[in-house]
C-alpha cells in the first residue's frame, strides 16, 4: 500500500490532488508540503511511535497523514471541537508526546493549557523539495488508532496496523472496478471517523483528486453543490445523506457519477432505485464494516431496480465478504448456527484488530478464540445480527442493542420502521425504545417529513401489520433527523428529545 502510494504521489505530478476550501492543490504541491513535514518527524522524537494529529479541513493536515504513514509510523486523529476530557481521554491511552495541528487557531486555551505533549504547527511550514522519505517498516506496526464511542463512558481505541490496512486495499482492489487518475472523490467525513480514510487514501493511491467538505459549512448542502459543480465520480456516504436528498430526487441529474458506496448505517432498499435515476450512470455498492475490521468488509452490488435486490425487512443485503475475511454467525453461547439461522456476525481475518488500546475487560467481551479450520481463529463480535442465505450472501437484520423486549416478545425496530416507510407520505422513519417508570419498554416512532393528521394513519397501518405489542405507543413527526459527527441518524438523541415532549 505504502508503494503504490509513494508510487501514485511521484507519477501524477501535474494533476490535481486536493480541493479544498475553493483551492486545488496539485500532487507536486502536496508531495512539497509532505516532504516538509517529514522533515519534522524524523526530527522529533517520540519514544512509542505514536503522532497525534488534529483533525482540520486543510491540506497540512491530509499532508501530515501521508507524511506518517510513509515514514511507517502511526497516526492518532483527535477533533478539537470533540469535548476537551475526550481528547484528553485519548492522549493519555496513547501516551501521545507529540500532536501535530496546521494552525493554532484551532485549539481551546483549556487545551493549550492542560495537554503537556508537544504541539507542532505546520502552517506555512517551507515545503521540502528533498523528495518524499519511504521508510522500513513491519507488517505489524501500526499505522493508526481510532477512537470509537465506548459503553462506559470513555472511548474506544482502535489500532489498525500497516497489515490490516495493506489487506483492506489489496482486497477493493481485487474487485477490477474502474477507478482511475481521472476520477473526482467526494470526501465527506470527519477525519476520526474511519470511512474518511477510504475517502482520501484510496484517491491517492490511484492519483485521483479529492473533494472535501470545510468544518464552518452545512455538510449536506456543500456536498451536494460539489457533486453538480465539480462532476464529482466517486463517493462513499452514509444513508442518511440521500435520505436528506430524497425531497429534490426529481432535480437530481449526476450523470458523471461511476461509483456510489454506501456505507456505516442499514441501508433501505426503498431508497435504491429512485437515488439510482439520480446516477443513472453509477454503479451502486453497500459494503459493510466496522472499525474493528477496517473501514468495510463485506460488498454487495446493487442492481437498483424493482425486486432484484435481496433485502430483510427492507434492508439491504451486506453482501460477500471481502477476501481474506472470515464470517462467523454465532448464537449466545458463540457457537455456529446452521446456516439461515440467524445470530451475532463475527469477523477475522487480516482486516481485523487484535484487540482495544489497554482495554483487557472490553477485549474479554468483545473477542473470542476457537478452533476453526483445524487452527484457532480469534473473532471480533460485532453486535450485528445476521443471516447466511442460500446464495452465501448475508443479510443484516438489525443490532443486538436494537433488539428489544416487550411483554417478553422480542422485537426487532427495524421491521416497524420497515412497514413505516412504506407508507408513500413517509420519508423515512427510526423506532426508538425507552423505559417508563415502572420499567416497562415502551416504543416511540420518528417519521419524516413534518406530517399534520397523520399519525393515527400510521398506527393503524401498522396494525395491521405487526402483533399490537409491537405498535409504538406514538408517532412523532420531524423535520428531519439528529445526525451525529458522522452524519449516522443519532438514536440517542432521538431518545432524549422524548423527555421534552
Amino acid at each position: 500500500m505504502i508503494n503504490k502510494l509513494l508510487t501514485s504521489i511521484n507519477e501524477n505530478r501535474n494533476k490535481q490532488a486536493f480541493y479544498i476550501n475553493n483551492q486545488y492543490t496539485r500532487y507536486n504541491d502536496f508531495s512539497e508540503i509532505v516532504s516538509g513535514v517529514q522533515q519534522l518527524i524524523i526530527k522529533a522524537e517520540v519514544k512509542n511511535n505514536l503522532f497525534g494529529i488534529i483533525t482540520n479541513d486543510d491540506i497540512e493536515t491530509y499532508a501530515t497523514i501521508v507524511a506518517l504513514l510513509l515514514l511507517g509510523k502511526c497516526f492518532v486523529p483527535i477533533d478539537s471541537k470533540h469535548p476537551n476530557d475526550r481528547n484528553f481521554h485519548i492522549i493519555g491511552q496513547t501516551e501521545l508526546s507529540c500532536i501535530y495541528c496546521s494552525d493554532k487557531s484551532y485549539l481551546s486555551d483549556e487545551f493549550l493549557s492542560k495537554q503537556s505533549s508537544l504541539l507542532v504547527f505546520t502552517k506555512n511550514l517551507p515545503s521540502s523539495s528533498k523528495g518524499l522519505v519511504h521508510n522500513n517498516y513491519s507488517e505489524e506496526d501500526l499505522a493508526y488508532i481510532l477512537f470509537t464511542s465506548g459503553t462506559t463512558g470513555f472511548p474506544k481505541g482502535v489500532p489498525i496496523t500497516y497489515k490490516n490496512l495493506n489487506s483492506f486495499i489489496n482486497a477493493f482492489l481485487s474487485y477490477g472496478y474502474d477507478f482511475n487518475s481521472s476520477d473526482r472523490f467526494l470526501q465527506i467525513f470527519d477525519l476520526t471517523f474511519d470511512l474518511s480514510i477510504y475517502s482520501y487514501l484510496f484517491p491517492l493511491i490511484i492519483g485521483a483528486s479529492i473533494y472535501t467538505i470545510p468544518k464552518n459549512e452545512i455538510r449536506y448542502s456543500f456536498a451536494y453543490t460539489l457533486l453538480e459543480d465539480h462532476q464529482i465520480t466517486c463517493a462513499l456516504t452514509v444513508p442518511s445523506f440521500v435520505n436528506f436528498l430524497k425531497p429534490y430526487f426529481e432535480e437530481i441529474d449526476l450523470p458523471d457519477v461511476k461509483y456510489w458506496l454506501f456505507c456505516g448505517e442499514a441501508l433501505q432498499k426503498d431508497i435504491i432505485g429512485d437515488w439510482k435515476k439520480c446516477i443513472p450512470k453509477g454503479k451502486i455498492l453497500n459494503v459493510y464494516g466496522p472499525t474493528e475490521a477496517t473501514i468495510f468488509c463485506t460488498n454487495y452490488e446493487c442492481f437498483g431496480l424493482p425486486d432484484m435486490d435481496k433485502d430483510y425487512n427492507g434492508i439491504v443485503c451486506i453482501g460477500k465478504p471481502m477476501p481474506g475475511v472470515d464470517v462467523l454467525i454465532v448464537g449466545e453461547e458463540l457457537q455456529e448456527v446452521v446456516l439461515g439461522a440467524t445470530g451475532e456476525l463475527c469477523l477475522s481475518g487480516e482486516q481485523t484488530t487484535k484487540g482495544y488500546v489497554k482495554n483487557p475487560e472490553r477485549n474479554k467481551t468483545s473477542f473470542f478464540t476457537i478452533e476453526k479450520d483445524g487452527k484457532d481463529k480469534t473473532y471480533y463480535r460485532t453486535g450485528d445480527l445476521c443471516f447466511i442465505d442460500k446464495d452465501g450472501d448475508l443479510m443484516y437484520t438489525g443490532r443486538l442493542d436494537s433488539q428489544v423486549k416487550v411483554q417478553g416478545f422480542r422485537v426487532e425496530l427495524s421491521e416497524i420502521e420497515n412497514h413505516a416507510r412504506s407508507l408513500n407520505f413517509v420519508s423515512d422513519a427510526v423506532a426508538v425504545a425507552v423505559s417508563d417508570n415502572q420499567s416497562n419498554t415502551l416504543i416511540h416512532l420518528f417519521v419524516t417529513p413534518v406530517l399534520e393528521n397523520k399519525n393515527e394513519e400510521i398506527l393503524r397501518h401498522l396494525r395491521s401489520k405487526i402483533p399490537e405489542y409491537m405498535v409504538p405507543k406514538e408517532v412523532h413527526s420531524i423535520k428531519s433527523f439528529p445526525l451525529n459527527v458522522n452524519g449516522k441518524t443519532d438514536r440517542k438523541e432521538l431518545s432524549k428529545l422524548l423527555g421534552k415532549k
